[in-house]
């Protein structure tokens, strides 16, 4: 099953949603949130092929992903 997002072609990982779509939840200490954040960054790694090393490259691609929540690009 694809994402239902349009124009997403993504595999379906929960709530008819790809792994790209996923909302992150609110609590970054969470083993969910660990989860979700950790396969966004494969993905990522794998489909761009970028590397994401540092702890500040990880800072500012979850950065990205919550400005992009928040104005709904993602939604």
């Amino acid at each position: 099953m694809k994402c239902k997002i349009h124009g997403c072609e993504e595999k379906v990982l929960h709530k008819d949603l790809c792994i790209l779509h996923l909302e992150l939840p609110d609590d970054e200490s969470s083993e969910t949130f660990k989860r979700i954040e950790k396969l966004k960054i494969e993905k990522l790694e794998n489909e761009k092929k970028v590397k994401i090393s540092t702890s500040k490259e990880r800072y500012l691609l979850m950065q990205i992903l919550r400005d992009l929540k928040h104005s709904r690009i993602l939604s």
